[in-house]
């Protein structure tokens, strides 16, 4: 009997060591999920998914190579699948993909699909989220949204412009929007289909870094040549983070050799793992008698009757002059004042922007005109916003310039004036900053040189406005003149 006994305890104490274990394995397995999802980097992942080889067992290697990078945000473009025989996946390959990181143990939250087809998946909540129309025949939209990181709350754009002709267009009506956005620190994401050599890329590096360096072996590459057939190093896909934020890139690369599934898209995703910057700052204010000392601090302060200038030194100031002015620069490195909403400051006046987020076409851009224009031959529809086949009656009436309703236009303005609100406004001052008779990259290059600015700037022509700052007015300025010719 006490033999049976002793067999009992045995093996009740075997069976409790056996739970004791697997409840210490399931432990350590929690504790390290948990100590990745609250580590000190976050994962940024870029990808073209192609929008011809989404199969269902590739839409399952994608999700598996999201978990396996331990992903926070994935910006996805051409996400609409591919229709055709038994290729198709049935309840559309954005879902497929949702659903079976879900399965996997990996759930992500996801911005709705729009125009284009782009996405973005986040493992943190997203808090909110607007789309931008960017310019071109073909409506490309750009897409941000922000959330609550492990370091921190964040601003996510994702965007996918063309790669022909409206590129460059597209790009800089991009950044317009980016700029419109100061909250949190800024990540750009996308297929942006330029390259180094690309006129329009300083426009985005102007105020961005790469998070994945093209001059770098790891990052050189984007586009999969045994699909796409292009010439190597040619790297078109981009994660950009702000050049005065915190943040620095702890490690990034282009995934050649894990896409995630057999049938693989015509571009490898870019992987860059970002972490808070750890550096100490040393003040410097050697031959400085004010002004900012490079740590945040002060290197001292002028009289009264005094300002400091760009370079640390105190200079007498100047006697403001507001006249006729309700904004701008008062001549003295001041405001006379902001204008609200989407207004921007033309000679000294409040002028409306036009915005349309959201629509295809309609009557209302903000500024009284109207938004997109529908083809010859198509109205719109202003319940859907979209734009329908029919006839179409221009409508040019109190209009000096901008569209007529129907694919067709009132006027253009004379050179000197741009069509705002279907009127032509005069701006006064020149935009062509280095006077060499023309609008174009080398203006755009001093206003992003002295983005931020200020007080005294150190090129003061980038104040095209003079309200004592260089900021999206400045830039705006240069854009609405582009390529104009003094």
């Amino acid at each position: 009997m006490k033999k049976y006994l002793k067999l009992v305890v045995f093996v009740v104490l075997m069976i409790g060591i056996a739970g004791a274990s697997y409840i210490v394995i399931k432990q350590e397995d929690l504790d390290t999920r948990d100590e990745a999802a609250g580590g000190q980097t976050i994962t940024l992942i870029t990808y073209n998914i192609m929008y011809s080889k989404q199969t269902k067992d590739r839409m399952t290697g994608i999700a598996n190579f999201i978990k396996s990078k331990n992903a926070d945000i994935v910006a996805l473009q051409e996400t609409a699948g591919f229709s055709s025989g038994t290729v198709s996946i049935k309840d559309g390959s954005l879902n497929y993909l949702v659903n079976k990181l879900d399965e996997i143990g990996y759930p992500m939250y996801k911005t709705q699909v729009e125009a284009r087809t782009i996405s973005v998946l986040s493992k943190t909540p997203i808090l909110g989220y607007e789309n931008f129309e960017i310019g071109g025949n073909d409506f490309r939209q750009t897409q941000t949204f922000y959330t609550d990181t492990n370091l921190g709350r964040i601003r996510i754009f994702n965007t996918h412009p063309d790669h022909e002709e409206l590129l460059c267009e597209q790009i800089r009506n991009f950044i317009v929007v980016v700029n419109r956005y100061n909250d949190y620190d800024k990540f750009l994401l996308g297929d942006f289909n330029m390259t180094l050599s690309t006129e329009c890329y300083n426009v985005v590096t102007g105020n961005f870094y790469e998070g994945c360096d093209p001059s770098l072996s790891v990052c050189k590459d984007t586009v999969n040549d045994t699909v796409h057939k292009r010439t190597a190093n040619y790297a078109i896909d981009h994660i950009f983070y702000e050049k005065y934020s915190d943040w620095e890139v702890k490690s990034a690369y282009a995934a050649i050799s894990d896409m995630g599934g057999n049938d693989t898209s015509d571009h490898y995703p870019v992987v860059a793992v970002f972490q808070k910057k750890t550096s100490e700052c040393t003040p410097n204010c050697s031959g400085k008698q004010c002004g900012d000392n490079g740590c945040g601090g002060s290197c001292g302060s002028c009289s009264s009757t005094q300002t400091c200038n760009s370079s640390g030194m105190c200079i007498e100031k100047c006697t403001p002059n507001c006249s006729s002015k309700v904004c701008g620069s008062d001549g003295c490195g001041g405001s006379c004042g902001s204008c609200t909403g989407l207004d921007i400051c033309i000679s000294g006046q409040c002028q409306c922007v036009q915005s349309c987020s959201g629509k295809i076409c309609g009557d209302d851009n903000g500024c009284g005109g109207r938004c997109t224009l529908c083809e010859s031959g198509y109205t719109c529809n202003t319940i859907t916003w979209q734009c329908e086949s029919g006839i179409c009656t221009p409508d040019c009436a109190g209009k000096q310039c901008g569209d007529d309703g129907c694919g067709g236009n009132c006027g253009d303005c004379d050179e000197g004036y741009i069509c705002i609100g279907s009127s032509c406004q005069e701006i006064d001052y020149s935009c062509d900053i280095n006077d060499d008779g023309y609008v174009n990259m080398l203006d755009m290059a001093i206003i992003q040189s002295n983005w931020g600015w200020e007080g005294d700037s150190l090129d003061q022509r980038a104040d095209l406005n003079k309200d004592g700052k260089v900021n999206m007015l400045d830039m705006a300025a240069v854009i609405n003149n582009w390529t104009k010719k003094y």
